[in-house]
């Protein structure tokens, strides 16, 4: 499993390039913008993104001048980390039957995770990197599923909390690994922020130890809340009541969610 995560593709050097710029915290626009403009293609895919009906904008942006306003540079380059994890996720699984089930549930945690973390007071460019977390959140299933043909593995289906402990627990008892740790090593590969591996590491188990992952809570959360028919209480006793209080949650705003 280990191997099959260092046969994904490396970042490429355009992506390595502005990973480099705003490393420099003297970063203006006028050092992304150009390093965007050499590559028609990764140009391309930006605006690709930022039209896409997951941020559901009222007007067109056309330019990466605009991209860089909306998104803000350090999360820009990070949007287009994640365009070529998912192509490449999508080249390097495409064995996988009924594959665009699994990146639709990605696509519906991430819209959930941004909800979530808007009702709890999270700042804009937080929500958007949580989003982006959403996006990656099980990307260790692809690893796991293809490894052990199938075994026992199920891309999508947890319903509750409990269910989503156990599924880790028994990964870990039949491979010696689970998928949120594959994920974040994964993360770690493509070197995302290091709250991406955080988040994905501890999705299915927000709280443990003396521990608490604001951002794996969240993620869990906005799992729970695509599950078709998710009853109300199910999403109230999802986290011990004092986390849902710290988060800022209201279990009755959650429900409304899960509604929509």
């Amino acid at each position: 499993m280990v191997e099959r995560i260092a046969q994904l593709p490396a970042l490429p050097a355009n992506i390595l390039s502005l990973r480099q710029a705003i490393a420099n915290p003297d970063v203006s626009f006028k050092d992304v913008v150009p390093i965007l403009n050499k590559d028609a293609g990764m140009t391309a895919d930006l605006l690709k993104l930022v039209n896409s009906a997951r941020y559901g904008l009222s007007e067109r942006i056309g330019t990466v001048d605009q991209a860089v306003l909306f998104f803000g540079m350090r999360n820009l380059v990070d949007f287009i980390a994640l365009t070529f994890a998912e192509n490449s996720l999508r080249k390097a699984f495409s064995r996988i039957p009924d594959i665009s089930s699994y990146f639709q549930h990605a696509a519906e945690v991430s819209i959930q995770t941004r909800r979530i973390a808007t009702i709890a007071g999270i700042p804009g460019n937080e929500q958007e990197v949580l989003s982006m977390a959403g996006l990656l959140h099980d990307v260790g299933r692809l690893v796991l599923y293809l490894e052990t043909q199938a075994g026992g593995m199920c891309l999508l289906g947890e319903n509750t909390t409990e269910d989503m402990e156990s599924v880790v627990l028994r990964e870990q008892d039949l491979w010696g690994i689970d998928h949120c740790d594959i994920g974040a090593r994964i993360c770690r590969k493509w070197r995302f922020p290091e709250v991406f591996e955080s988040s994905i590491r501890w999705h299915h188990k927000p709280v443990h130890d003396d521990s608490f992952s604001r951002e794996g809570a969240i993620i869990l959360l906005a799992h729970i809340l695509t599950v078709p028919g998710i009853s109300a209480e199910v999403i109230a006793t999802a986290l011990p009541p004092d986390r849902m209080r710290e988060l800022k949650l209201d279990p009755e705003k959650l429900s409304e969610l899960a509604d929509a």
